[in-house]
């Protein structure tokens, strides 16, 4: 499974969209720049003293604290961050860039893993400007891990309809692969594995280096019981991307299937190694384990798994199935 945090990203305030610094000259503009500049190239200890010092010219410019919240969220000062995208979203007035700090305020919670609240305010961001394509995206990613999947889906295409359109200034094929695996995630679970497929070789032909596409591939393959095939294509997305968490854990499962007992093992250990808190990994230990007649290590990786995905259908299912939850 795709990582919930794979479509988080923060948004910039919009340059176009936004008001121009006022009562200062155009130091305050150079020094927001400045401070965008050294953001992005991970100097943060000067960023966060040019975005004081641009504060310090116009303490009522969006821009400024939308984007020194961006840098507060990365160093994880959320309630600083907070306080800044509030600020920025009650100082914005045009639909455009409120949105966007209020969809901010979202990320703020969701990185956290407060998704209540994070989808209040992904829903008050597109109450603000409905045609908002990351608010709408974000929306459903929390559908997404709450498994709503109905309103998952209808997120996720509305999203694409929304980039489609769109004459915003940003990356439309990156947008689409992103909106793109999620809905084919969707599909898998919902069993609705052709039009899965059909998403996935669409992605495979926009993009053939993606290593997620290959990953979800193996997912499809690996759903239609085509095991072989499914082992292919998370060795291609391992080509691309060794660290791939979902092609890893997909990749030691499909080899327990088909006997492989030891070089299961070895993948998913591998994988825990990578991300020793990935839920999916504790899934398919557990599914191995269950291969190989121990439940009781089975269980104890499905708890485990659980912890960091409370939400995990498969996970509850399968501890419901043995009364181990």
């Amino acid at each position: 499974m795709l990582s919930k945090k794979i479509v988080m990203k923060l948004v910039l305030g919009l340059f176009a969209m936004s008001v121009f610094l006022v009562n200062c000259d155009d130091k305050g503009l150079r020094l927001l720049s400045q401070a965008d500049q050294a953001r992005m190239m991970q100097k943060y200890e000067q960023a966060d003293r040019l975005y004081q010092e641009a504060l310090a010219l116009n303490p009522k410019h969006g821009t400024i604290h939308n984007n020194y919240g961006i840098l507060l969220q990365i160093q994880k000062r959320w309630d600083e961050a907070l306080s800044h995208f509030q600020q920025a979203a009650e100082l914005y007035t045009d639909p455009q860039n409120k949105a966007l700090a209020v969809n901010n305020i979202g990320m703020n919670y969701d990185i956290q893993g407060d998704y209540d609240q994070a989808k209040i305010y992904y829903q008050k961001s597109l109450e603000i400007n409905p045609e908002y394509y990351e608010a709408n995206l974000n929306l459903g990613t929390i559908y997404f891990v709450n498994n709503e999947l109905p309103q998952a889906i209808a997120s996720f295409e509305k999203t694409l309809q929304i980039i489609q359109k769109s004459t915003a200034n940003f990356n439309k094929s990156a947008a689409v692969q992103n909106t793109s695996q999620f809905l084919a995630l969707c599909y898998l679970k919902t069993n609705e594995t052709g039009k899965a497929e059909q998403i996935v070789n669409n992605l495979l032909q926009i993009d053939p280096f993606n290593e997620r596409n290959y990953s979800l591939m193996g997912d499809v393959f690996s759903k239609k019981g085509q095991l072989e095939q499914a082992q292919t294509s998370y060795m291609k997305a391992l080509n691309f991307n060794a660290n791939s968490i979902n092609a890893q854990a997909g990749l030691a499962l499909v080899l327990a299937k088909l006997g492989e007992i030891e070089k299961a093992e070895e993948a998913i250990k591998f994988a825990l190694q990578i991300n020793p808190e990935a839920a999916i990994t504790y899934l398919n230990a557990g599914l191995i384990y269950q291969i190989k007649g121990d439940l009781t290590q089975a269980i104890q990786n499905w708890q485990t798994g659980l912890k960091y995905d409370p939400n995990n259908p498969e996970l509850i299912r399968l501890l419901t199935e043995h009364n181990a939850k």
